[in-house]
């Protein structure tokens, strides 16, 4: 099977060390979120489908509010503009979409902050029904190096 390319919002892609870079992005991310006065719960990190998400609702946000350098011929010097997706229409889409930062608040809303367990459904083969256990919530080293082992395990496969 051929190697999957690794882009910046598919965590599953990346190796080990882009992949503790990507979760300290997503950090300092949460917190310049909180500074806008959203509650971003401490663990944002835990939930694997939640993490994946985020990091995509992240790179979004780049795209549509950062100008990329952009290299117009080989003997002028790069120059700054503004990407086609950066425009207001799609900030805005940004914000209030349900597959954006509104959607991210309301998939946060169960949380609470400083929780320190977390609910975790599990299937119980023995009964043949989903059992709910509260385990300690991770902390974002703990998240990070199980993503990372389990992306290892992916990839030797």
């Amino acid at each position: 099977m051929p190697a999957r390319a690794a882009v910046p919002w598919d965590l599953d892609s990346l190796t080990e060390a882009r992949l503790r870079t990507a979760y300290q992005e997503m950090e300092r991310f949460a917190w310049q979120i909180r500074s806008w006065g959203i509650v971003v719960p401490t663990c944002w990190h835990v939930v694997g489908h939640q993490v994946r998400r985020f990091c995509a609702v992240m790179w979004w946000y780049e795209r549509v509010t950062r100008p990329q350098l952009v290299v117009q011929t080989l003997d002028t010097p790069p120059k700054r503009m503004v990407t086609p997706e950066a425009d207001p229409r799609n900030a805005a889409e940004w914000w209030a979409s349900p597959w954006g930062l509104a959607g991210m608040v309301e998939v946060w809303r169960p949380c609470h902050e400083g929780m320190p367990q977390h609910s975790v459904t599990l299937w119980d083969p023995r009964t043949g029904r989903a059992r709910t256990d509260k385990v300690p919530t991770a902390t974002l080293e703990e998240s990070i190096a199980a993503h990372a082992a389990a992306n290892g395990a992916l990839r030797s496969r």
